[in-house]
């Protein structure tokens, strides 16, 4: 099997987004690639850019965290948690309570602004693929966090 860094890739879940396997072989993870075609041509410099943003806001309980940030010559990438679904599985429902509508707002709100304090400028890419759930079951809309910024 390829692997990126240490990390063994078992599938690609994008285009410069692949699925892999944790270097204990224990759990699997997302591992971000930059570089020559991936991400539309996202370049290495961007993708640091933004990970590394990212992974100051990690610490954020509204943010996915970035576990690694390696940049080599002609490439990088950034390792994040694997997240079960996003959002967009969730839209459309009319059976969500109103607590759990204002939970969610509150959480991509708090998210957003922490963003916004930390670069002075929006997020730039939210659209429900970036909204990601810890969980799938139960209070599932208390387990938001923000991904992928411009």
């Amino acid at each position: 099997m390829p692997a990126i860094g240490s990390y063994e890739i078992v599938g690609e879940k994008a285009p410069g987004l692949q699925q892999a396997r944790m270097p204990d072989g224990q759990g699997k993870v997302l591992v971000r690639v930059a570089g020559s075609g991936a991400l539309g041509g996202l370049s290495s410099s961007v993708l640091v850019d933004r990970a590394g943003t990212q992974s100051k806001l990690g610490q954020s309980e509204f943010w996915v965290p970035i576990l690694e940030l390696s940049r080599g010559p002609g490439n990088a990438y950034a390792v994040l948690p694997e997240y079960p679904d996003s959002i967009t599985r969730y839209l459309g429902f009319t059976s969500i309570s109103e607590g759990a509508v204002w939970t969610i707002m509150n959480r991509l709100v708090s998210g957003l602004n922490d963003y916004r304090e930390a670069t002075g400028r929006p997020h730039g890419n939210i659209k429900p693929a970036n909204i990601l759930l810890e969980s799938t079951r139960g209070s599932w809309w208390r387990t938001v966090r923000l991904t992928d910024p411009l």
